[in-house]
């Protein structure tokens, strides 16, 4: 049995983007920090590490659409909300679905921040009046985070 393509693609070309962006993200991180010793580039890092994660959350839900669990509606963020509520339960545990959120609200704000600065070894991205901070550190625990959720829906989706 094949799987359908939805208008959004199938599930397989996510998978395979979600691990194009964070093999991107990863390089970078370790070529800034390593190599280069620029922290700017961690702004890019967050920017790979947020294509990746929204890959991810594009494999759970055309992979339950495939399986005919869910359908979607085609509006991103009524699609989210069918992630949250009815398929992340089931995969991710809490922290993984804040690790989500956190990555989501930091690329928005650098987004729609009209300020960023390096200051040492941290980002500060100016934002409703309030610095937001990306350490490397911090980046790095969420670059943990977004592998393993790779890990888990490579190996509990490709198996189904």
């Amino acid at each position: 049995m094949t799987e359908q393509k939805t208008p959004q693609g199938n599930w397989q070309e996510h998978l395979k983007n979600a691990k194009f962006h964070f093999k991107n993200a990863n390089n970078l991180y370790y070529l800034s920090l390593g190599v280069l010793k620029d922290n700017r580039l961690l702004v890019k890092v967050l920017s790979e590490l947020h294509k990746s994660t929204v890959n991810v959350i594009k494999v759970f839900l055309h992979r339950e659409v495939a399986r005919g669990k869910i359908k979607l509606t085609g509006i991103p963020l009524e699609d989210l909300n069918i992630f949250v509520k009815k398929v992340a339960p089931k995969y991710l545990k809490e922290r993984e679905i804040e690790l989500i959120f956190s990555i989501l609200r930091l690329a928005k704000q650098h987004k729609d921040s009209p300020l960023e600065f390096v200051r040492k070894e941290n980002v500060y991205i100016f934002t409703n009046g309030e610095y937001e901070i990306l350490t490397p550190i911090g980046l790095k625990g969420m670059m943990n985070g977004v592998g393993k959720m790779i890990s888990l829906v490579s190996g509990n989706l490709t198996q189904a």
